[in-house]
């Protein structure tokens, strides 16, 4: 999902998903263990796409605050964030150390 290769759940449902904005340990932390890359590769997969005409890359949300409103508000919604900011308004589907 969040390199574009998937658009959908499981389930078959839309799926949307959203990554912190630059700055946030827990992005680059998120490319290296989840998707195998450095926030540099990331970037350079996007910038092909984006030439390509392909693909763009997740929309990047500025705070956890905003990232905890969309997906709880949006079924279609994922996104990741640290897990010490996990709160009761969205369920966590995978954990990473």
């Amino acid at each position: 999902l969040f390199m574009g290769k998937k658009h959908k759940f499981p389930d078959g449902s839309q799926a949307t998903p959203y990554c912190l904005a630059l700055g946030y340990s827990a992005r680059d932390e998120f490319n290296q263990k989840v998707l195998g890359k450095t926030s540099e590769q990331v970037k350079a997969y996007w910038s092909r796409l984006i030439l390509a005409n392909q693909g763009h890359p997740p929309d990047a949300i500025g705070s956890v605050d905003a990232i905890l409103e969309r997906v709880s508000s949006e079924p279609s919604a994922i996104a990741f964030i640290d897990q010490r900011w996990v709160n009761d308004k969205v369920k966590v589907i995978m954990t990473f150390k």
